[in-house]
């Protein structure tokens, strides 16, 4: 387990945040349905430093999933 460490701006990071969302192709989302339960999915982000934004259509069920539980 790692420890929690605090920086005073993103600067301090940047290099190592960079190192490794460019080894980041795929990662998991989890969202919970109507029913309570939670929901993995593969997603592909994309990166606009310190921001990854994560893609799905409007009417897809991980849109509805989140907008009823962000």
């Amino acid at each position: 387990m790692s420890a929690l460490v605090e920086v005073a701006s993103f600067d301090e990071i940047a290099a190592e945040f960079r190192r490794r969302i460019e080894q980041t192709t795929w990662c998991t989302l989890t969202t919970v349905d109507s029913r309570g339960r939670p929901r993995g999915r593969i997603v592909h982000p994309v990166w606009e430093e310190p921001i990854g934004w994560l893609a799905t259509f409007r009417t897809s069920f991980k849109a509805k999933h989140v907008d009823a539980n962000p």
